[in-house]
This record gives C-alpha cells, structure tokens and sequence, in this order.
C-alpha cells in the first residue's frame, strides 16, 4: 500500500538516496527500518520485523521497498515515472490548442478545419503538460474524441460529446493525426483504449459509430484476450461492450450480468444453478463461486437489478472485488443500500473486507459517505473488528474482540494509510484514549512498529493525540530514533502553525502565518487525509489552487479571507467532493466566480452571507439534491426567490427530525438566511417551500415588513424564524401555528410587542439579546407561555419583581441571564428545571451571583463568557454533580486551583477552555482521561 507522496518533481538521485538509506539501516539493525520492509516487500509480508533482521538484503530490495511506499509495484515502474518529466519537456504547449478543443467540444467541424487548416501541427500538439502526470498527459487532439476523462461533462460544465464525434475524428485521421499515439502519463494508452472505457462516449451514443471509424484508419482493438469487455464494463461504457460483441467479441457470465442480458445469463447455468461454462482471468479459469460472486458484483454496479436477484439465488463468493475498487458489500454501504447490505451479510459477505485500494472495510465506506443508517445498523447487527471498532470508538465492540481473541490486540494488518499497524497505533492516531487505556490493560505493545517503521507514541505526536500520548508515555511508550529526529526539529507546539481538531477532521490555521507556512499546512492537510481546513481569513486564490488537489477535503471556511477573489473561486469547479462552504464576508467574490459551485454536487450547507452576491449564485446552486443549508448574498432580488423552488431540500419535506437549541444558530434539518433588496410581494414566491424549516430574514436593511410575514404563515414546517420585529410584527408571530424559535436579535419591539408573542402556544425559543424596550410587564407575560424551553433577552430593563417570575416559566431549561445583576441570580437559582446556563452578555458578574446556583440539581451544561468570577464560582460549580459540559473564556479570576475542583466533577464528559490568563498546561491536564478538554489558553 501507499504510505508516500512524491512531489510533484520528484528527483531519482534523491529516491536512490532514501533507498541507499534503508539498505543502511537494515544493516545497523535498525528495527523500524525492517518493520517498513517487512510491509512493504512482497516475499517478507509474513515476516516479523526480527525475522527481516535477520536476513540478508540486497540495495534491489531496498530500491522495491521504496517504490512500495510511494505506490508503485516495481523500482523501474517508480523510475519510469520520474523519468516521464523528461519525456514531457521534449512538447511545448500549442497557442491554439485550447481553441480547437473548444470546437470539438460544441462539434464545429468547419472552425476545426479551418484551425488546422491555418496549422497543421495542431494534429500533432500535446496538452496538459504539467505535473502532477496522469493518464491522460500529454494528450492529442484525437483522444479528446473519446470523452475521457470526461473534463467537467458529469458536472454538466461541458455539454455531452456532440453527436458528430465520428465525423470530428475522421476530420483529425484525415489531417495527419496518429491512430495509434498514446498519452504520455502513467496508465496512459491510444484513443481506441480511451473510447473503450468512456462513460461519455457510450452516455452519447457515439461508441460505436467511433470505433467504426478509428478501425478504418488501423486502430487495434482487442477482442480475443480473457476479459476483453472487462474494462468497458468496470467502467460504465456498456455500449463499447455491446460493440465489441457485435464484432465477434465473447460475452462469458461477467458480461451478460453487467449488460442485464438475462437471455444470456441463464443460459451459463444448468437447472441446478451450476455454471455450465467459467470465465477465465488473468490465465486461469475461475471457480463457480468467485465467478458468481464477481458476476453478481458486475451486475449491481451495472445497476441490473434483476441480475442481482438471480446471481444471490446462487452459491457465490460475495466478496468478490473487480468494479470500482471495492467488494459488494462496500459499493451498497457507500450508497447507503442499506436493504442490499443486509441481504449481503445474510448471505456471509466479509464485513471487514479491506481488498480495496484504500485498506477499508465496508463500515468505513458507510462511514466516509456519510451514510449514517447503513453505519448504524452495521454497528447494531454486525462483528466490528478490533481495529474499526478503535477507529471509530465503539467499546462495546472492542471489549467484544479482546473476550474473543485476547491475542488480538497486537494484530498486524493493512488499515486505511498505515500499514501493518496495530490497534493501538489507530488508538494514537485518532486520540481514542478510552481505547487505548483498554488495549494496554489487555497488554497491548506500546513499542510496537507499525509498516511505516512507526510506534504508537510516534503515531500520537504526528497526529497531535496529546491524551494518548500521555497515556503511552505513563506505559513505557518510545519514540524511534528517527522519530526522535525529527521532533527536536520540530518547532515547539505553540507555534505550530495550525491546530487539529481531531473530532471534525478539521486542521484551524492560526492567526498571522507566513505565506511559507502554508507548505505545512497543506503537506500536513494531505498526510493525515484531513477532511476540512478553517483558513482563519488567510485564504489567498494561489493557495485555494493548491487546496482543490487534494481530493480528500469535503469542508473548507474561507470567511473573512478578504483575498480571494473569482479567480481563485475558478479552482472550487475541481473539488466535486466539497460537503461545506464558507465564503463570508468575501468582498472579492461575484455570481460570476459563485457559479463554479455548479459540479458540487456533494455541498450540503454553503453561506455567502455578507457578499456582493445575488440571484446568479442562487441559480448556481440549483438541483443540488443534498444541498440543505444556505445563507445568500447582500444582493437577492424578487426575481432570485422562485429559484428555490429547484432547491429539491427545501421543495419537499423529507421528514427529518429537527435540531436545534437557545445557541443554535444553522437549525436542522433546512436552513435559509436572505438578504437583499426584495419586498413582502417577493417573499410570497416562497409559498411552496414544504421543504423549508428555517427562514432568517432577521435584518434591520430588508424592506419586509409586519405583512409581509403573512405568506409565512402558509409554509407547513416552517418551525424557525428570525426577524426584525416590531410591536406590530409580534401578533402575527404568535399566530405562525408551527412556529417554535424565534430569533429578533435586537428588537425593538416593547411590552406591547412581548405580551402579543406570549399568545404563541407552540414557541419552544426566543432569541432576542439587546431587546432594551422589554420592560417588567412583557418579561412577566412571557411566563405564561406553555412550551417556552429557552430564552435570552436583555433584563437590563426588567425589575426585580419581573425577574421572580422566572421559576414560574412552565417549561423553561435553557437560560441565558443577559444583563442580570447578581442579585437577579437568586431567581435564576429558583429555577429548578434549568438544564443549561449560558452566561453571555453579563460582564459584571461575581463570586456573588454563582453561590445563587448551588441548588441547580439538574444543571448539566454551565457556559461562562467574559465575567469577574473566580476559583471560588469553581467550588461552586464543583459541587453540581449533575454538571457534563463546562466553557469558561476570556475570566481572569479563574487559575488551575478552580480547574481543580471541576476536576472531581463524577459526570463531567467535556470542558472548554480558552483566553484564560492565568492557567497554565498543568491545569489543563488536571482532568482525567474520559473528559475531552479542548484548550485554547492565551
């Protein structure tokens, strides 16, 4: 497996270097260098790091084991590739190249002639010659004839492959092209072998009418090898196949299956389901039962549903791979198939199947795709194995493996980016350190190497797992020599130029980095697979061309990076993955550079708030099936709004439940934030929206008013809303029957307004904070509400009297006591329903106000921002057992002695802790192992 990357320029003598330093190394006896090799070289798999030791290794096997760290199967197949940049070099780029492409791709036959006409060298020009090399460097003009790779058509960029393609090609034969030219990068091949393979040619029809042509002229074409449809089938070009066959190609089990051919598929099986004749592959005929199972596999990619049901009637090996990288069960877990994935494991596929180019089991796929009913009810009815079951912190599945087979906890094995590494080494990498304290109680090594001549204490440093590197340091945990190395040159953590949040997969650039520093961050970015990157408002269009290389990054916030511009937006066309986007507060940005969101297909959540953005970026995002989440631009018109009826989220409810809370500010499970120039005659285009749960329009510059909020009232499941009210605005609120969180953030609504809202019989949360026209009379009212569970206003204004209603608020769990004086507090100490506290907005705050909450039994989350509170709040605080999360930010008074006593809190899960001046590291780690502490101490 790949543990390596070169760069983009890689050096031979450096590779012979690295080489020459491993054979070293295994001579010096040098235990991570034999633990690389024995993972690495294909006659020493079995071996233990000893064993490799003890043998006697030559500069070649060195040289293998090298070209296998970077992915290659052979030193020569790893020198021929950096070679290839020679072979590049000999091409220059034609200045007229791109034109003709782009009269090939609207199929201009006349401005293609007359192009080559004027040049006749454009036939013999090359493109993309620019590292990084793939299959289809150093292309023709001719094999751009056959669509692949499809260069932006998935993504609707570019329209189909124009119906005259066969005309194109024999315009481009005629002319001088060569039939049998090949790209130049890795895995390149003739444009008859790209056609083959070509989704987009058999999606246009024009597979056949092309190889028609391409044969006329002496292209070869392979139809009697074993598997010669193979490759047209694996990868989505039917109508190749169908081709190949008329010309006297030999459709087996395989093809048929993956054609849907029924006519042919039974034929292959006698009246017992036995196969009456078997594939052959790779020199050798297949058994029934991995013919079957490969069969079956064909047909599901394929999408032949009838052929699946056939094919699992029969005794197959369903954990064939051969389409797509993965076995069956890993192509129905990814797409969330979650019927298929159980027929499968009732019929015994391997659920920790890892024959995949990405050493991953099909919880892992399930996982990536983000498949959570699939992963849930694998989790529920299926045998984790030790390692997922570290990797994804399921203890209940960890302990089951170690009752099991106690040897296991040592096991050896290919997983995801680390070769042959241990449970432990995944405790490190993901700081699972519940995990990792269970694995060593049940004498897991913790000098232990991985295949990458790693430990785990290695592992923790590089992936910043500060709990499980403690916990491996107090075990007899080491560090390799190299490891060693390179952490005493490694700067020291504070300045690290990022920090990793290791839950979310998301590396956060800190604050003033130099434009240097970026080469870390992103070479850390690409070695741990990192899915998202918060650029901190440091993102610069060069380096959002780097980001859109890396095909792992699924969440990327870019608000605030007041440096990009549309240009560097162009480079978001390439990352079809992207999940979440951010661009606020991006002055540079337009509906023009909006508009290469269109092959996102993936996004689920994208805000522009704050931009000079409008209808074009709405239109962008149109038909984005998963899209859920959006906050527009300064610049919507009433012509943009009907536009999110194509938004397929908020059109039709989809029946998930919703989320959301007091502090929760994106509500699932559909959220829109407008902003714009349209009136309330725009807003009733929205009527429709079934889909729609939140509506934010909460802003002081929209010329909406009170009335306009009469068409809201029509949409089915609008349950949030923000809005600029006013008195006069509020009845019509209350009277909003699904409504159950508002958000009038600054209001300046009075009594008059509040005790209209206190009709509302179904509001559950008000957001209203500095409200300074509520006084004492609306305060009271708002008491009477049934279902009020959360409430931030200002009390600035509201007597004592008005404040002792508190207790008496009927439902009431989540408070935020903005502007309460401490002596208000002693109300607040009376609610004995509160659940959550958060102490926002309440600078003056004291020791005073805290001893009010000592009787608070069922407070489980206590919030604390800016106040003049000190250790002594802690002893307070220290004694709620109920207490599971804790924040405390920007308090001087607070220092390690007051962390101490939150230390003993019996239920605490997870603490936050951040601008406290005067604690220190060693307050930080005064909590134990099982709470998540998350520092950022200045």
């Amino acid at each position: 497996m790949s543990t390596r990357s070169l760069p983009l320029r890689p050096n031979l003598d450096q590779l012979k270097i690295q080489a020459n330093e491993l054979h070293r190394a295994h001579r010096e006896q040098q235990p991570s260098a034999a633990a690389r090799i024995a993972a690495h070289h294909p006659e020493m798999k079995q071996l233990s790091p000893a064993e490799v030791l003890a043998r006697t290794i030559a500069l070649a096997d060195a040289q293998l084991v090298i070209a296998r760290e970077y992915g290659f199967d052979s030193w020569s197949k790893l020198k021929h590739h950096v070679e290839l940049a020679d072979a590049v070099a000999k091409f220059s780029p034609h200045p007229r190249f791109d034109e003709a492409v782009a009269a090939m791709d609207a199929g201009d036959l006349d401005r293609l002639r007359r192009l080559i006409a004027s040049d006749p060298a454009l036939v013999h020009a090359r493109t993309n010659l620019e590292p990084p090399y793939h299959y289809f460097t150093g292309a023709t003009l001719l094999h751009h004839v056959a669509g692949n790779p499809a260069r932006g058509r998935l993504e609707g960029k570019l329209p189909p492959l124009p119906k005259n393609s066969p005309e194109i090609a024999r315009l481009l034969l005629d002319a001088g092209a060569d039939v049998h030219a090949r790209t130049l990068g890795p895995h390149g091949g003739d444009t008859m072998g790209l056609l083959v393979t070509s989704k987009q040619a058999s999606d246009a029809d024009v597979t056949g009418p092309l190889i028609d042509v391409l044969l006329q002229y002496g292209a070869r074409l392979d139809l009697k090898s074993e598997g010669a449809l193979d490759a047209s089938l694996q990868n989505h070009a039917p109508r190749a196949a169908e081709k190949m066959i008329e010309l006297g190609a030999k459709a087996d089990v395989l093809a048929a299956a993956a054609l849907g051919r029924m006519d042919l598929l039974r034929g292959f099986f006698d009246t017992k389901g036995r196969l009456l004749s078997r594939p052959r592959r790779h020199g050798q005929e297949m058994s029934d039962r991995d013919a079957i199972g490969l069969a079956m596999l064909y047909a599901y990619v394929r999408e032949q549903h009838e052929a699946v049901d056939d094919l699992l009637e029969k005794d197959g090996n369903w954990n064939m791979t051969g389409v797509n990288n993965g076995a069956a069960l890993h192509r129905a877990a990814f797409a969330g198939d979650l019927t298929m994935v159980q027929r499968l494991v009732g019929k015994g596929a391997d659920t920790s199947n890892r024959d995949n180019p990405f050493n991953s089991t099909p919880l892992s796929w399930a996982d990536h795709n983000k498949q959570d009913a699939v992963f849930q009810w694998m989790r529920e009815h299926c045998r984790i194995d030790l390692h997922d079951a570290v990797t994804f912190d399921l203890r209940d599945h960890v302990e089951a493996r170690l009752r099991e087979d106690p040897s296991s906890v040592n096991t050896r094995l290919d997983h995801w980016d680390i070769p042959q590494g241990t449970p432990l080494h995944w405790a490190a990498s993901m700081n699972r350190e519940e995990a990792a304290k269970i694995l060593l109680e049940k004498g897991a090594d913790p000098n232990i190497l991985a295949g990458n001549g790693m430990t785990p204490l290695d592992v923790a440093d590089v992936d910043h797992a500060a709990a499980v590197r403690s916990l491996l340091e107090q075990h007899g945990g080491k560090r390799t020599a190299a490891a060693k190395r390179a952490r005493a040159r490694r700067r020291p953590e504070s300045s690290v130029p990022y920090r990793i949040d290791e839950k979310q997969r998301l590396l956060q650039v800190r604050q003033s980095i130099d434009e240097k520093e970026w080469d870390t961050i992103l070479a850390v970015m690409a070695e741990q697979r990192l899915t998202g990157l918060d650029a901190n408002g440091q993102m610069t269009d060069a380096v959002l061309a780097r980001i859109a290389e890396l095909d792992h990054v699924t969440r990327l916030e870019l608000n605030f990076s007041k440096q990009i511009t549309d240009d560097g937006l162009e480079h978001l066309a390439r990352m079809s993955r992207l999940q979440q986007l951010d661009l606020s507060w991006l002055p540079g940005i337009s509906d023009a550079g909006v508009a290469n969101l269109t092959p996102c297909d993936q996004l689920e959540s994208v805000s522009l708030m704050g931009t000079p953005t409008g209808d074009g970026a709405i239109n962008a995002l149109t038909g984005k099936r998963r899209l859920r989440h959006f906050k527009s631009g300064n610049h919507v018109t009433k012509a943009g709004l009907p536009l999110f009826h194509q938004f397929p989220a908020f059109k039709i409810w989809e029946g998930r439940e919703p989320a959301f809370s007091l502090m929760t500010f994106t509500p699932e499970p559909t959220s829109l934030l407008l902003r714009g120039s349209f009136t309330n005659e725009g807003l009733r285009s929205l009527v429709g929206l079934d889909g729609l749960f939140a509506l934010n329009l909460d802003h002081d510059t929209l010329a909406v008013t009170a009335a306009g909020l009469e068409p809201l009232a029509d949409l089915p499941h609008l349950g949030w809303l923000g809005f600029d009210a006013t008195d006069e605005a509020m009845p019509r609120i209350a009277a909003m029957p699904h409504l159950r969180f508002l958000m009038c953030q600054d209001t300046v609504a009075g009594d008059e307004g509040f005790v209209a809202l206190s009709r509302s019989q179904s509001l559950e949360y008000i957001w209203g904070r500095r409200c300074y026209n509520l006084r004492g009379r609306g305060f009271s009212a708002l008491a009477t509400m049934p279902a009020l569970r959360g409430l931030s206003v200002s009390c600035k204004n509201v007597d004592d009297e008005a404040l002792s209603t508190l207790p008496r608020f009927p439902a009431l769990t989540q408070l935020m006591p903005m502007d309460v004086p401490d002596a208000g507090f002693r109300h607040v100490g009376r609610c004995e329903q509160l659940e959550a506290l958060e102490c926002m907005y309440v600078t003056d705050m004291t020791d005073a106000a805290t001893a009010h909450l000592a009787g608070l039994s069922r407070l489980t989350s206590y919030r604390a921002w800016t106040s003049r509170i000190t250790d002594r709040s802690l002893e307070v605080l220290g004694r709620l057992s109920s207490l599971e999360r804790l924040l405390f930010e920007n308090i001087a008074g607070i220092t390690d002695a007051g962390l101490a006593a939150l230390a003993r809190l019996p239920r605490l899960r997870e603490i936050e802790l951040d601008m406290l001046p005067n604690v220190t590291s060693e307050g930080v780690a005064s909590f134990p192992a099982h709470v998540r502490v998350k520092s950022l101490l200045s």
